[in-house]
């Protein structure tokens, strides 16, 4: 049958826009039945049926060709399909699309085509959704919060895409604010404090029971930083406010100079008392002023007998002079000349090292420190007794925390960072 020759060429075809073409043709030789040749013409010997040949057939003496393009490589009806060169991207009548060579981004037979770059699981699982092209997460960003481009108000944090202040605070047209002590949205977005005036519990001005101090309202009675009265600090460390009075803890001595605590036992700028202060070349043991470790009391003065050309070696010992042993003195030694590798510092002669921690020659000849400082490294610091501390590190200092060299092993911190003496 015509038909069915026609149908066989059909389905034989390999590219869509010619097997559309052989339906169409199908479709119309159906409808025109009543024109259609049944039997075939008897074929002469040695002729070669047309149809078999080049795939047309005739319809009412009309040749319909099927389109099929040889160089294509289309299947023949009466063989196997001829391999694809892969040249058009051509499928397989028998198998599924031939998996693309991805030279030109197209997708598969077998998904969407990915139109904008912008496909689904493209961004991570942490930020899933996409705002101007960055990934992002529309439950977490305060730029992007429920939607993209709607920005939380500052200080906001985006919590499951709705916007939230801290606790306490109220969005106060793009800020969060704290009612209760803002004086320019006190008790209400917009409310403005007079100029100098504080807001307390979201009114303006200061509760009877308090004081204002600066912007602040404060009970006196027992704010450490205003004790008494504005300005009247405590004790940073061991200080209370009581009764509008500062105090101390830990057993140490409240001292006017700035409501500091004191140990009295340490402290050579309050040794004993208050005011009571050491001289340079002493230091505070115990309550009393003693000569500093290394240094020795004559005639009521602490002196370095190592270098000291009045006490050389001892108390009294003098270096020079008529009938002396000798000029300088070096070691507790009187001598004639300085030796090589020390300087000479008036009549005594000092190593490099010496000189490091010597308070009387400290960095250099005749350089004293005072009575609360060290000489550390060629440099006079300044120290105070760590307080509460037994040794290092010790929660009093702040900056170099260091073990005095005396018989106690007094726990001391110095001013700046630097070596221990």
């Amino acid at each position: 049958m015509v038909i069915s020759i026609i149908e066989r060429s059909c389905r034989g075809e390999r590219r869509a826009r010619f097997a559309m073409t052989c339906f169409a043709v199908l479709a119309t030789v159906a409808g025109a039945s009543c024109s259609l040749i049944v039997e075939p013409s008897p074929l002469t010997d040695g002729a070669t049926d047309s149809a078999e040949a080049d795939g047309a057939v005739e319809v009412d003496g009309t040749e319909v060709q099927d389109r099929v393009d040889q160089d294509d490589g289309v299947a023949r009806e009466d063989g196997p399909a001829e391999a694809d060169d892969g040249a058009d991207g051509a499928d397989r009548e028998d198998g599924p699309a031939e998996a693309d060579d991805g030279a030109d981004g197209a997708d598969r037979e077998d998904g969407p085509a990915d139109v904008d770059g912008d496909s689904d699981g493209a961004c991570p699982t942490d930020a899933p959704d996409l705002c101007g092209g960055v990934c992002t997460s529309l439950a977490t960003d305060p730029e992007n919060c429920e939607e993209c481009g709607t920005r939380c108000a500052t200080g906001a944090s985006c919590v499951d895409g709705s916007c939230v202040c801290p606790v306490g605070e109220t969005v106060c047209g793009t800020e969060c604010r704290d009612l209760s002590t803002d004086t320019h949205n006190c008790g209400t977005c917009g409310l403005s404090c007079d100029r100098g005036v504080p807001c307390f519990g979201g009114e303006c001005g200061c509760p009877t029971d308090m004081t204002q101090c600066g912007p602040a309202c404060v009970f006196v009675e027992t704010d450490a930083l205003h004790c008494g009265s504005c300005g009247n600090r405590c004790d940073s460390s061991f200080g209370a406010c009581a009764d509008g009075s500062c105090t101390c803890s830990g057993g140490f001595a409240l001292c006017p100079d700035g409501n500091t605590c004191r140990d009295l036992d340490a402290d050579p700028g309050h040794c004993g008392a208050c005011d009571e202060s050491c001289t340079d070349g002493e230091y505070c043991n115990v309550g009393a002023c003693e000569c500093r470790p290394g240094l020795t009391s004559c005639s009521g003065a602490c002196v370095d007998t190592d270098a000291d050309e009045a006490n050389c070696g001892g108390c009294g010992r003098v270096c020079g002079g008529s009938g002396g042993p000798g000029t300088y003195c070096s070691a507790g030694t009187c001598i004639a000349a300085c030796p090589t590798g020390t300087t000479r510092c008036s009549n005594s002669c000092l190593s490099a090292s010496a000189m490091d921690t010597d308070v009387f020659n400290c960095g250099e000849c005749d350089r004293t420190c005072d009575a609360d400082q060290v000489c550390a490294g060629g440099r006079c610091i300044h120290y105070l007794p760590g307080r509460d501390c037994t040794s290092c590190p010790c929660d009093d200092c702040s900056r170099t925390c260091c073990t005095y060299p005396d018989p106690g092993g007094t726990t001391v911190c110095l001013s700046e960072i630097a070596e221990c003496p």
